[in-house]
């Protein structure tokens, strides 16, 4: 951009600068005349609403004053102390108003409520409010403004542990959470190498499709006609999804074992050895006839 460029766009920047700021100032008096309107007619939540965008525009006393006021109206005790707070911070020393913002102030922190938390079973994330205050077990007190809350605690594999409190103003409560009081049941699906199989889970039986256990330990049973079994324990963490693979030996014949052959040998080897003891005596047996050898044998 050419030098005569620049101070062109420097020029026009200046000039729309003020009409600018100007059009934001209109704006954020026309949402804050409306917020006094609202709040006037008692609608605490949509005057605050029409104020928080006034004060994201401009930061004044008046804003903040009000702003407060529809805070308490919807009975957000905590941010209107927070905002009056930041309205005396800001206004002047001679403002008329800070005395009725310090009277407020004091009446206010009466209402708030105290709950003691205690959250334990290994909690992974703690809310109140669907706000998460803490990812573990905790024990700590919270001040709360009067009204109903919802305490929750969470852990992977259970279900959500819940508690709903009606606080009464300026009043103190108990809340206990155990995270693991709700555990989810665990899944187990079995894949087996022979469609024949049996599929045995503490002695009950079992189809291959998955089904649900309680968490813990299991114990599981697979077997097949001519097949060695499987047989193992199996812990099983809530909400857990388990698939075991199985694969089942084929089981050896009793033709293929070195014991059965071992012992067949023996028994041939007696057999040669009874002929040999029953042809054996004091007479020759006849040549080719083992009938008579036989028959001398047994006569003798």
């Amino acid at each position: 951009m050419t030098g005569r460029g620049v101070a062109i766009a420097f020029a026009l920047c200046v000039a729309f600068a003020p009409s600018a700021a100007q059009a934001q100032e209109g704006d954020a008096r026309a949402l804050f005349q409306r917020g006094v309107q609202l709040l006037e007619d008692a609608r605490f939540a949509e005057a605050a609403s029409s104020l928080e965008r006034s004060l994201a525009v401009r930061e004044v006393p008046p804003v903040l004053y009000n702003l407060a006021l529809a805070y308490r109206g919807v009975g957000a005790y905590l941010r209107a102390i927070e905002t009056f707070e930041r309205f005396l911070a800001v206004a002047g020393p001679r403002e008329p108003l800070r005395r009725d913002a310090t009277t407020i102030i004091g009446d206010l922190r009466a209402a708030i409520g105290g709950v003691r938390l205690v959250v334990r079973g290994a909690a992974t994330e703690v809310r109140v409010d669907e706000r998460v205050i803490g990812s573990a077990d905790l024990d700590t007190t919270l001040r709360l403004d009067p009204g109903r809350h919802v305490f929750e605690a969470r852990r992977a594999g259970h279900r959500p542990t819940l508690r709903a409190l009606t606080l009464a103003p300026g009043a103190a409560a108990d809340v206990t959470l155990d995270a693991a009081e709700s555990p989810l049941p665990a899944t187990l699906e079995v894949t087996v190498n022979v469609d024949a199989a049996s599929v045995v889970v503490d002695g009950r039986p079992r189809g291959r499709e998955r089904f649900e256990l309680a968490p813990g330990v299991h114990v599981l049973d697979v077997s097949a006609p001519g097949h060695v079994g499987d047989h193992r324990e199996l812990d099983l963490a809530p909400g857990r999804d388990e698939h075991v693979v199985v694969t089942l030996g084929t089981r050896p014949s009793v033709l293929t074992r070195w014991w059965f052959w071992t012992g067949a040998a023996v028994v041939v080897t007696g057999l040669v050895v009874g002929g040999v003891v029953l042809l054996s005596g004091t007479e020759d047996p006849v040549p080719g006839t083992w009938g008579t050898a036989y028959g001398a044998v047994m006569s003798w």
